[in-house]
Protein backbone atom coordinates (compact mmCIF):
# COMPACT_ATOMS: atom_id res chain seq x y z
CA UNK A 1 0.00 0.00 0.00
CA UNK A 2 3.24 2.61 0.48
CA UNK A 3 4.15 2.28 -2.95
CA UNK A 4 0.11 3.14 -4.14
CA UNK A 5 0.39 6.23 -1.42
CA UNK A 6 3.64 7.32 -2.79
CA UNK A 7 2.65 6.91 -6.57
CA UNK A 8 -0.55 8.90 -5.62
CA UNK A 9 1.60 11.59 -4.12
CA UNK A 10 3.80 11.51 -6.98
CA UNK A 11 0.64 12.39 -9.16
CA UNK A 12 -0.91 14.45 -7.06
CA UNK A 13 2.04 16.90 -6.79
CA UNK A 14 2.49 16.35 -10.47
CA UNK A 15 -1.02 17.55 -11.33
CA UNK A 16 -0.93 20.50 -9.16
CA UNK A 17 2.52 21.25 -10.84
CA UNK A 18 1.39 21.15 -14.43
CA UNK A 19 -2.08 22.65 -13.86
CA UNK A 20 0.18 25.90 -12.20
CA UNK A 21 2.28 26.03 -15.25
CA UNK A 22 -0.95 25.73 -17.84
CA UNK A 23 -2.57 28.73 -15.51
CA UNK A 24 1.20 30.54 -16.17
CA UNK A 25 0.88 29.60 -19.94
CA UNK A 26 -2.51 30.90 -19.96
CA UNK A 27 -2.30 34.26 -18.17
CA UNK A 28 1.24 34.54 -20.17
CA UNK A 29 -0.49 33.91 -23.60
CA UNK A 30 -3.50 36.72 -22.17
CA UNK A 31 -1.05 39.34 -21.40
CA UNK A 32 0.70 39.05 -24.77
CA UNK A 33 -2.33 39.48 -25.98
CA UNK A 34 -2.82 42.34 -24.40
CA UNK A 35 0.18 43.97 -25.18
CA UNK A 36 -0.33 43.38 -28.64
CA UNK A 37 -3.54 45.20 -28.69
CA UNK A 38 -1.86 47.86 -26.94
CA UNK A 39 0.56 48.09 -29.55
CA UNK A 40 -2.09 47.99 -32.21
CA UNK A 41 -3.63 51.05 -30.92
CA UNK A 42 -0.55 52.90 -30.78
CA UNK A 43 0.56 52.16 -34.95
CA UNK A 44 -3.60 52.97 -35.20
CA UNK A 45 -3.01 56.49 -33.00
CA UNK A 46 0.56 57.15 -35.34
CA UNK A 47 -0.86 55.85 -38.09
CA UNK A 48 -3.87 59.15 -37.53
CA UNK A 49 -1.34 61.54 -36.65
CA UNK A 50 0.81 61.12 -39.70
CA UNK A 51 -2.74 61.57 -41.94
CA UNK A 52 -3.46 64.70 -39.82
CA UNK A 53 -0.14 65.86 -40.35
CA UNK A 54 -0.44 65.35 -44.17
CA UNK A 55 -3.84 66.86 -44.19
CA UNK A 56 -2.70 69.50 -42.63
CA UNK A 57 1.00 70.30 -43.86
CA UNK A 58 0.31 68.61 -47.43
CA UNK A 59 -0.08 72.06 -49.59
CA UNK A 60 3.36 73.80 -47.34
CA UNK A 61 6.22 73.54 -49.13
CA UNK A 62 8.24 74.47 -45.94
CA UNK A 63 7.52 71.43 -44.46
CA UNK A 64 10.02 68.94 -43.06
CA UNK A 65 8.16 66.17 -44.22
CA UNK A 66 7.71 67.88 -47.53
CA UNK A 67 10.11 65.32 -49.73
CA UNK A 68 7.48 62.23 -48.14
CA UNK A 69 4.17 64.74 -48.55
CA UNK A 70 4.88 64.83 -52.15
CA UNK A 71 5.75 60.99 -52.33
CA UNK A 72 2.20 59.87 -50.55
CA UNK A 73 0.56 62.49 -52.65
CA UNK A 74 2.10 60.98 -56.11
CA UNK A 75 1.11 57.59 -54.26
CA UNK A 76 -2.49 58.68 -53.74
CA UNK A 77 -2.66 60.05 -57.45
CA UNK A 78 -1.51 56.69 -59.14
CA UNK A 79 -4.05 54.74 -56.76
CA UNK A 80 -6.73 56.94 -58.21
CA UNK A 81 -5.38 56.75 -61.78
CA UNK A 82 -5.76 52.93 -61.38
CA UNK A 83 -8.80 52.51 -59.89
CA UNK A 84 -10.37 54.99 -62.63
CA UNK A 85 -8.64 52.21 -65.03
CA UNK A 86 -10.40 49.47 -63.21
CA UNK A 87 -13.65 51.34 -63.51
CA UNK A 88 -13.04 52.09 -67.22
CA UNK A 89 -12.58 48.29 -67.71
CA UNK A 90 -15.46 47.67 -66.07
CA UNK A 91 -17.93 50.33 -67.62
CA UNK A 92 -18.34 52.05 -64.07
CA UNK A 93 -18.45 55.80 -63.81
CA UNK A 94 -17.71 57.69 -60.42
CA UNK A 95 -20.73 59.07 -58.95
CA UNK A 96 -20.00 62.87 -58.71
CA UNK A 97 -21.55 63.66 -55.57
CA UNK A 98 -20.28 60.22 -53.07
CA UNK A 99 -17.64 58.96 -55.39
CA UNK A 100 -19.28 55.43 -55.34
CA UNK A 101 -18.60 53.57 -58.79
CA UNK A 102 -21.86 52.95 -60.65
CA UNK A 103 -22.83 50.96 -63.53
CA UNK A 104 -22.03 53.80 -66.77
CA UNK A 105 -25.53 52.82 -68.22
CA UNK A 106 -27.46 54.00 -64.83
CA UNK A 107 -28.77 57.33 -64.55
CA UNK A 108 -28.43 57.53 -61.10
CA UNK A 109 -26.46 56.57 -58.52
CA UNK A 110 -27.67 54.18 -56.49
CA UNK A 111 -25.95 54.40 -53.15
CA UNK A 112 -26.94 58.04 -53.13
CA UNK A 113 -29.69 58.94 -55.60
CA UNK A 114 -28.11 61.68 -57.32
CA UNK A 115 -28.58 62.13 -61.26
CA UNK A 116 -25.28 60.69 -63.10
CA UNK A 117 -23.82 62.92 -65.99
CA UNK A 118 -25.58 62.03 -69.43
CA UNK A 119 -22.58 62.40 -70.85
CA UNK A 120 -21.46 59.24 -69.34
CA UNK A 121 -24.59 57.44 -70.09
CA UNK A 122 -24.48 58.83 -73.96
CA UNK A 123 -20.64 57.71 -73.74
CA UNK A 124 -21.72 53.74 -73.33
CA UNK A 125 -24.40 54.30 -75.51
CA UNK A 126 -22.06 55.47 -78.62
CA UNK A 127 -19.76 52.77 -77.49
CA UNK A 128 -22.69 49.73 -77.80
CA UNK A 129 -23.70 51.17 -81.07
CA UNK A 130 -20.21 51.42 -82.43
CA UNK A 131 -19.72 47.73 -80.99
CA UNK A 132 -23.44 46.64 -82.67
CA UNK A 133 -22.19 47.93 -85.89
CA UNK A 134 -18.68 47.03 -86.09
CA UNK A 135 -20.49 42.98 -85.52
CA UNK A 136 -23.17 43.81 -88.18
CA UNK A 137 -20.19 44.59 -90.65
CA UNK A 138 -18.25 41.11 -89.15
CA UNK A 139 -21.93 39.60 -89.74
CA UNK A 140 -22.33 40.85 -93.70
CA UNK A 141 -18.89 40.02 -94.45
CA UNK A 142 -19.04 36.57 -93.57
CA UNK A 143 -22.33 36.43 -95.34
CA UNK A 144 -20.84 37.87 -98.64
CA UNK A 145 -17.69 35.01 -97.56
CA UNK A 146 -19.97 32.17 -97.82
CA UNK A 147 -21.80 33.31 -100.79
CA UNK A 148 -19.11 33.72 -102.77
CA UNK A 149 -18.14 30.29 -101.57
CA UNK A 150 -21.06 29.19 -102.99
CA UNK A 151 -21.38 30.54 -106.11
CA UNK A 152 -17.87 28.73 -107.00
Amino acid sequence: MALFDKITDIFNSTSKELGKKAKDVISTVKLENEITGQESKIRESFLKIGEQYFEAFKDDPDSPYAKIIAEVAEAKAKIADLRNQINDLKGLVKCPVCGEAVSADQAFCPKCGAKLPEKAVEEKVEEAVEEVKEAVEEVKEAAEDAAEEIKE
